[in-house]
């Protein structure tokens, strides 16, 4: 009698839905938070390159220009951002500016932290003074 009350209440508890949908909240709730992670970070990563592209053409135009030598600009990059820079000049004239900076530090840090590094080059070649004047 024993046995037979077990196998009935298991095959009422298999066919019964209680708690499902708690079930499926606990199945579906940490996938979903995984792609809004995904999607807040690439978000993030977007407006963080963006703004990088800002910043590397404007100090770039202000150094071929004259405007500032690349010491200023170096230091002004590394006070006002976060950002790692690298400067040269080529044998044409041509100056290149290279602004990086971690994933880690954009957006959670969380989903694209093993992508490496955000990367920005900037190749300009330096202004000839006008002769007119």
């Amino acid at each position: 009698m024993r046995k037979l009350l077990t196998k009935r209440h298991y095959a009422r508890m298999w066919r019964a839905e209680d708690g499902s949908v708690t079930v499926e909240y606990a199945l579906w709730v940490p996938a979903l938070f995984i792609v809004f992670l995904l999607v807040a970070d690439t978000a993030s990563a977007y407006f963080a390159q963006g703004r990088m592209w800002h910043v590397a053409g404007d100090v770039s135009r202000a150094v071929v220009t004259g405007r500032i030598t690349q010491e200023q600009a170096e230091a002004f990059v590394t006070r006002h951002t976060s950002y790692m820079v690298e400067m040269a000049v080529l044998e044409d004239d041509v100056f290149v500016l290279e602004l990086s900076q971690p994933f880690s530090q954009v957006g959670t840090g969380m989903m694209l932290r093993l992508a490496g590094d955000m990367r920005v080059l900037v190749f300009q070649h330096f202004e000839e003074p006008d002769d007119d004047d």
